[in-house]
């Protein structure tokens, strides 16, 4: 849990904040951009292990004293003084999957039974492993302080991304799926669903916040991609089946990602990135 929180909004005036900061480990400032995806513990237990987490995406950041009347109340002056992000829910496939029955319980919900619709091929499935799916809850939004805001960088991509071997998530802590969307009937007449479910499209699915603000910014899960071409030309080296166990390869390395991901040169001679 972050305990202390830095109200700083820029890129456009307050109430119009496009990105806030808070405190992180040691001090250091953690930045959270408007369509970046954030954690948040679903309880506030001080349970040991691997809490549970609800997953959003970052619509809106207002001070506590501008947020909706209903939401303000019981707000004491210090959370008024605070910035709170509001996001948009990403539920766990399987809580959609108890409203609508018809589901299968052994793939994913993106991956439809219908002859005319697409069925991934086994390495499609392979490639995701054991990553969690999560669905878009459209009408699903809530407000949250920007110290309830975990340091931990979730990663949500978009089946396609897989697919076309973009990206790899191969059973990766804190990396998610997520390709459908959803509107969920507060209301549902007995007998129907409470979810009405739609395929989202990639050109409707923002992963990283440049996507939309443009380049100009450098958030925390834009790195992720500059994460995957490091490994992946290592991977492409060890498989080159020449026998050799070393070569050369390049990628795009700007100021931005060297301030990022931090190189530090310990004493056994390793580099250590974080």
């Amino acid at each position: 849990m972050i305990k202390s929180v830095i109200a700083v909004g820029f890129v456009s005036a307050i109430p119009n904040m496009e990105v806030a900061f808070r405190k992180g480990s040691k001090e250091s400032l953690v930045a959270l951009w408007k369509h970046e995806f954030f954690a948040v513990n679903k309880t506030k237990g001080k349970k040991k292990g691997k809490k549970e987490v609800d997953i959003y995406q970052a619509l809106e950041f207002r001070m506590g004293v501008d947020l909706p009347e209903k939401c303000r109340m019981g707000c004491s002056d210090k959370e008024s003084g605070e910035i709170w992000v509001q996001g948009v829910f990403y539920a766990p496939a399987c809580d959609i999957r108890r409203a609508n029955c018809e589901l299968r319980k052994d793939r994913f919900i993106f991956q439809k039974d219908a002859k005319q619709d697409w069925e991934p091929c086994p390495q499609y499935k392979a490639s995701l492993g054991d990553c969690p799916e999560l669905v878009k809850l459209k009408n699903c939004t809530c407000w949250h302080p920007m110290s309830d805001v975990l340091h931990m960088l979730p990663r949500v991509v978009h089946p396609s991304d897989v697919q076309t071997q973009k990206v790899y998530v191969k059973g990766r802590d804190w990396h998610y799926l997520c390709g459908v969307t959803a509107i969920e009937d507060l209301s549902p007449a007995k007998g129907e669903d409470g979810f009405a479910l739609e395929i989202i499209d990639r050109k409707r699915c923002v992963m990283y916040p440049e996507e939309i603000l443009g380049g100009v910014i450098n958030s925390a899960s834009s790195q992720w991609e500059n994460v995957e071409q490091l490994f992946q030309g290592i991977r492409d080296i060890m498989s080159s089946g020449t026998g050799y166990t070393s070569g050369t390869f390049s990628i795009a390395w700007t100021n931005g990602c060297q301030k990022f991901w931090e190189v530090v040169i310990v004493r056994s001679g390793c580099c250590v990135m974080g």
